[in-house]
């Protein structure tokens, strides 16, 4: 059996290869936990919506509802442009630049504010950052999502909140996302 195997045309070796690494990355999966900046982020949720499927990563003692920082790994099917869909997605309000360059792997930041209750109460700052990857042999987009928020008191001034820390950005855009699958 394996004197058959050295005695394939070239052409067969390199399909069965190609067959083998294929298989090796159609298996890749979203990770279990992310760290960034040193903590810890774990699997608390896992979501498909039509051509959209996403997971969602935790701090310990945090939930889906009560979080103050957070990551989610979305991978969009159809998507064909990191740079068309990041413009899309959130507007003229996000800042958008290119990693090396490279304008099929990007990164976005933008800030969100929301009011809890009535006139007057607390509101929701957030920060995000978005990493946008395309896949190779035109496979979609693979994207992380970094949100950090705070209540704030209305009418308060968001600068007075930290920013999304350097060692959390440069550690989103060290994450292997064209590895990840689901």
């Amino acid at each position: 059996m394996i004197k058959g195997y050295f005695n394939l045309s070239q052409i067969g070796k390199f399909l069965l290869l190609s067959l083998f690494f294929h298989s090796l990355v159609a298996m890749a999966k979203v990770p279990e936990s992310i760290t960034l900046g040193g903590v810890i982020y774990s699997k608390a949720d896992e979501n498909i919506m039509g051509n959209h499927k996403s997971s969602t990563y935790l701090q310990k003692n945090e939930t889906l509802s009560n979080w103050n920082s957070m990551v989610a790994i979305h991978y969009y099917i159809n998507e064909r442009d990191p740079m068309k869909f990041a413009q899309d997605k959130f507007g003229g309000s996000s800042k958008i630049e290119l990693i090396d360059g490279n304008k099929n792997n990007i990164l976005q930041w933008f800030d969100t504010m929301n009011s809890i209750g009535n006139a007057g109460d607390p509101v929701t700052f957030q920060q995000n950052l978005w990493r946008y990857v395309k896949l190779n042999y035109d496979k979609g987009i693979m994207a992380i999502e970094f949100s950090q928020r705070k209540m704030i008191a209305n009418q308060s001034i968001p600068s007075t909140t930290d920013p999304i820390s350097s060692e959390i950005q440069n550690d989103i855009i060290s994450l292997p996302l064209d590895t990840y699958g689901y």
